[in-house]
Parts: structure tokens; C-alpha cells; sequence
């Protein structure tokens, strides 16, 4: 029998994180991005997004991560998220060069719909 197609849909949480360019290869962020990249299954970079802070025009990193709400609960996302935000901005402001005055980050809930291939039919 052919394989076929299952089409699902979750309620789920999505986050975006914006990194500054100017401190993407700093160690601390790439610390911060294993850490992320640990609580949840995978991450889509959206690198080299203009914007304006303060009337500056610089260039941000934004990491986006989707996970089902059934793999995690809204509270403790955030906790750790917020943990791992904390520990960044403290290693950011050990040097002048690289302190930020805000991590800007946002976290929602919708619906993720995925279509995935099964195998002899099966749901």
C-alpha cells in the first residue's frame, strides 16, 4: 500500500528571539543558543532582519522556535527562557563594547497544522 499524507494541527507556543548583529558571535550568545536550542526541538534563523532601535538602523538575528503546548507548559517555557535570558545579558555586560541595554523577545500561542507522511495508510 502507498504511503499517505495525515494532516494535524496543535495548539502550541512560538518564540522569537532578536539578536543583534553586533553581538551574534559573542560567546555568551552562543551559549544562549545551545540553551535554546536544548529546551526545544529545532529553530529557524531569520538572519539579517533591519530595524531601527533608538533611531539606529542596525541589523538583528531572529531565532524562531515553535513547540507543541503538550511537550511543554506556557509557565515553564517561559521560566526557563527567562533564565537563560538573565545569564545572556549578565555575560553581554561584563564588557562595555557588547552590553545591551534590552533582550527583546516575544512569545505567543497558535496553532501549528503539519502534514506528515505515513506509512500503509496509517494515522
Amino acid at each position: 500500500m502507498a504511503n499517505s499524507l495525515s494532516h494535524n494541527a496543535y495548539e502550541s507556543l512560538e518564540l522569537e528571539f532578536y539578536i543583534p548583529a553586533a553581538v551574534w558571535t559573542h560567546p555568551a550568545t552562543e551559549h544562549f543558543l545551545s540553551d535554546i536550542y536544548a529546551m526545544f526541538e529545532g529553530a529557524t534563523l531569520l538572519g539579517g532582519a533591519k530595524g531601527v532601535w533608538k533611531g539606529q538602523v542596525e541589523t538583528t538575528n531572529i531565532v524562531k522556535v515553535i513547540v507543541r503546548k503538550s511537550k511543554i507548559q506556557v509557565g515553564d517555557a517561559l521560566s526557563l527562557v527567562q533564565k537563560a535570558i538573565d545569564q545572556l545579558l549578565r555575560e553581554w555586560g561584563e564588557s562595555s563594547r557588547d552590553r545591551q541595554e534590552a533582550f527583546i523577545f516575544t512569545m505567543r500561542e497558535l496553532i501549528l497544522h503539519e502534514a506528515r507522511e505515513t506509512r500503509d495508510g496509517a494515522r
